[in-house]
């Protein structure tokens, strides 16, 4: 040890200094003496930074690089005035090889550092997550409502090409025919005229050609014009059936958002939560049969989902959606015997769910409670007392099922 001071030098450095930069291949370690610093990862193609760790006094940085032989994979930076001990890793890979109390209490603490990143790592992809979903669902609701404009536009002018090109359809006709009729009178005339031996003869030959070509020259511009609506018709036709796709993509969406949801109810109950809130009201309570399921069917003592299902409970609208998840929170509630979450009280939601029941008893609601009813009859009593205060709140008409007694009284 005595080795270890005499090798190292004292450096101090001011408020948001870099002390360590990442991607540098110097091997030192650093041990605060006075101040804090911070461990940051920074983006720079988005111009930011993911703050993993904060170090205070006592606490050491910089050995990772040298316990992996690897470049530094995050910055350091001083978050006020510090100074720190620089150790050479040589030195200080002997030291901990030499001491395994120094070793284990090393590998304790970077083992704690690494945990609070990767939850803050975590934290970041959901929050990215949900910004994805959010961003596409805002443009799929706008093309949504371009598909709905767009087809309101495509009636209008699908119906008024269609008057068009009847109208063009009918002049054209009536063109060809007065021109028909208009050669067989010039014929007759100039025939007649001819007969008579009028000098005037040829003028008026003349004249009848000229309107004879202008007759011709509308009827060509009558058929590029029935040639042009035609071809915008089929456009129209063309976009229409684009735009039909729409739902599909919306239905393709929510598909997927609901297997990740199921995913996330095994995996990450955070990322169940963000992929919930892209889901639209009608699928939230196919989403519920899953939860339910979960937190309350299955055999094996279940997970805690009170915040999950606290948190649809405040995104949900749908009455009935709201009806059934205060009587699944509650439940889940007892059974896992949690009496607080997030800012409310077990209390405190029940009189809200008693509320709640009161200002919409005249709604048509089925709640099937058949299954709940049948796992809580296996319960102990503290807990079949606790439910039957909940089940007791249901009026009779929204009942699914007949409700089976409980034991408890």
């Amino acid at each position: 040890m005595v080795k270890l001071i005499e090798t190292c030098e004292e450096k101090n450095y001011s408020s948001g200094a870099h002390i360590l930069e990442k991607g540098s291949q110097d091997k030192f370690v650093f041990f605060i003496i006075t101040g804090t610093v911070k461990i940051v990862l920074e983006i720079a193609e988005k111009h930011c930074e993911i703050e993993l760790n904060t170090l205070e006094e006592g606490e050491f940085f910089g050995e990772m690089a040298l316990l992996e032989n690897t470049c530094r994979s995050a910055t350091v930076k001083a978050t006020q005035d510090c100074t720190v001990l620089k150790v050479e890793g040589e030195e200080f890979r002997e030291i901990i090889s030499k001491h395994a109390d120094i070793k284990f209490k090393i590998l304790s603490r970077l083992s704690k550092r690494v945990r609070n990143a990767n939850n803050k790592i975590v934290g970041l992809q959901a929050g990215n997550l949900y910004d994805y979903f959010y961003d596409f669902n805002i443009e799929l609701n706008t093309l949504q409502a371009a598909r709905e404009a767009s087809l309101i536009v495509f009636e209008q002018i699908n119906s008024r090409a269609t008057e068009v090109i009847s109208s063009a359809a009918r002049n054209h006709q009536y063109t060809k025919y007065v021109l028909s009729i208009c050669t067989v009178l010039c014929t007759i005339i100039i025939a007649g005229f001819s007969w008579l031996g009028i000098k005037e003869y040829s003028d008026i030959r003349s004249i009848i050609d000229n309107a004879k070509g202008d007759i011709e020259k509308q009827t060509q511009e009558i058929d590029l014009l029935m040639e042009k609506i035609n071809n915008d018709a089929k456009i129209v036709t063309q976009y229409k059936e684009k735009i039909k796709t729409i739902p599909d993509l919306q239905k393709a969406v929510n598909t997927q958002t609901l297997q990740d949801f199921y995913t996330a109810l095994d995996t990450n109950i955070n990322k169940a939560e963000i992929f919930y809130k892209n889901l639209p009201e009608n699928e939230i309570s196919v989403a519920l049969n899953q939860l339910e399921e979960k937190a309350i069917l299955q055999h094996k003592k279940p997970e805690d989902y009170t915040s999950l299902f606290y948190s649809i409970l405040e995104h949900t609208k749908s009455v009935k959606n709201k009806a059934r998840l205060y009587y699944l929170l509650l439940s889940h509630a007892v059974l896992i015997e949690k009496w607080n979450f997030k800012s409310q009280s077990f209390d405190d939601v029940f009189e809200q769910f008693q509320d709640f029941v009161d200002s919409n008893n005249n709604k048509r609601i089925k709640l099937d409670i058949a299954d709940i009813v049948q796992v809580f009859s296996n319960q102990p009593d503290s807990q079949q007392i606790y439910f039957k205060q909940i089940n007791d709140v249901i009026p009779s008409a929204w009942r699914a099922s007949s409700p089976q007694t409980l034991k408890a009284d």
